[in-house]
């Protein structure tokens, strides 16, 4: 009999706080029109809905409405939630039952908390980066009404005193670009190539603490994200089932912006309500969570991360570490070519010395 593959889509939702600090209200964006604001132009597009995603024949005919969140490993930025909360309850609540029926479905939540207030994690003191997962943590088993068993690091941002933070306060996994990890336990030094995204690694600070990290498909996350693969759920159901015949791994799995599904890539939601039926009927591929996973599946090999730039850790998107927030590290924005970073240094210092004289 075929084994059906253990199938992980993650998104990261996120938006930074809008709101005019002396009013408390978001004012009109003209660029997010015919909506008053992105907050609300984003939701429409995307959490909204992926909350009553609709599955159609080839009439055009609604054959089923699906909650999205209750097969897609997710995690949602608490400020964004606390603005769907008071703007759109509906989906707010709707979110919240998708994790209890993961819950109950799986033995494990699809959600997760997020650090915080999203900042570079490596980059704050080690006070910081404890207050921003205790409340990231908190925050999460009030809305949710249980422990979160991972964290999205913003970013993916990390390194070792990150890591002890994570160990200290009980989370048990996190997840990682593949191009992270700079050796693991049975292939050593990786020189460039990605780390296995099959297994779950173990990953140590600088004090002991050990944590689980998923290095994500790099292939899957490049081509949700920008290789339209979320136009058409038949040619990406295809895909993953020849990844699954070709390389032969029990966890197929990847993480990209939540976004993209529905609003970066237009009826995105769609295409994934759609694949989850063809899984579904298949019987090839399950979709299933990270907690769900790791509690059947424990890290048993190790993985040490690159130390990136002076040492200051790694994250997803720059691939000189955590540089492109506190300097003109090179990296191409997809900006004007005249376009650099350089005011990013000042900027940092700033919010360090206001850091330091508030403490």
């Amino acid at each position: 009999m075929n084994t059906p593959t253990a199938l992980i889509l993650h998104g990261h939702f996120y938006q930074p706080p809008r709101e005019n600090p002396y009013t408390g209200r978001i004012e009109t964006q003209p660029s997010a029109e015919p909506f008053n604001d992105w907050n609300e132009y984003i939701t429409a597009d995307c959490y909204q809905a992926n909350t009553h995603s609709r599955y159609l024949n080839g009439y055009g005919q609604v054959l089923s409405m699906t909650n999205n969140y209750k097969y897609l490993s997710f995690n949602f930025g608490p400020t964004l939630l606390s603005w769907l909360r008071t703007n759109h309850p509906c989906t707010y609540e709707a979110i919240l039952q998708a994790d209890r029926e993961s819950l109950a479905r799986l033995g494990h939540g699809n959600a997760i908390a997020q650090a915080y207030n999203h900042p570079i994690l490596p980059l704050q003191k080690r006070h910081d980066i404890q207050t921003q997962v205790m409340w990231a943590l908190e925050d999460f088993h009030t809305r949710f009404g249980r422990e979160s068993e991972g964290l999205w690091l913003s970013e993916t941002a990390i390194n070792p005193v990150t890591i002890d933070v994570l160990a200290e306060n009980g989370v048990k996994f996190v997840i990682l670009s593949p191009w992270q990890a700079k050796e693991t336990e049975k292939e050593g030094l990786l020189n460039g190539k990605p780390a296995p995204y099959g297994k779950p690694f173990l990953l140590t600070g600088e004090k002991g603490g050990t944590v689980t990290a998923f290095f994500y498909n790099h292939t899957l996350a490049e081509g949700i994200s920008f290789g339209h693969y979320l136009r058409d759920a038949d040619v990406l159901y295809k895909l993953l089932l020849e990844i699954k015949k070709k390389e032969k791994s029990p966890l197929i799995h990847t993480a990209t912006d939540g976004e993209i599904y529905g609003h970066h890539e237009p009826y995105g939601d769609m295409a994934f309500a759609a694949l989850i039926k063809k899984c579904e009927a298949g019987g090839e591929l399950t979709f299933t969570n990270y907690g769900a996973y790791l509690a059947a599946n424990p890290a048993k090999e190790w993985a040490v991360l690159h130390d990136g730039e002076e040492k200051k850790g790694s994250s997803w998107s720059c691939s000189h570490g955590v540089s492109r927030w506190y300097k003109d590290c090179g990296c191409y924005t997809g900006g004007n070519d005249s376009w650099n970073q350089k005011w990013r240094t000042p900027l940092r210092a700033s919010f360090d010395a206001l850091a330091k004289r508030i403490d």
